[in-house]
């Protein structure tokens, strides 16, 4: 998993899962290439969420036998100015 601002981007973030694979041993030709890539809002009031800039294992929350991810975006707005908000990604085969 991964955090990155891109040049232009204003802040709104983007996290890479990359499921399956130890990483000294995968060969990652690019991160567009994850299993799945989450993005930040990238219009309008959400503009500066930065997703993803902290990144934890909650381990096994769901009970399913699989570790999950919780991936904040700081400074979300969606209730309040810069509230934030986490998103739970649940773990799986």
């Amino acid at each position: 998993m991964g955090f990155e601002l891109s040049v232009g981007d204003f802040g709104s973030g983007k996290t890479y899962v990359i499921l399956g694979a130890r990483l000294a041993s995968a060969n990652i030709q690019s991160l567009s290439d994850g299993d799945f890539v989450l993005h930040g809002e990238e219009s309008g009031a959400y503009y500066g969420d930065n997703l993803g800039y902290a990144l934890s294992s909650v381990w096994d929350y769901n009970a399913y036998g699989f570790d999950d991810i919780l991936i904040d975006a700081i400074y979300h707005s969606g209730v309040a100015n810069a509230a934030g908000t986490s998103y739970l990604v649940y773990g799986g085969q």
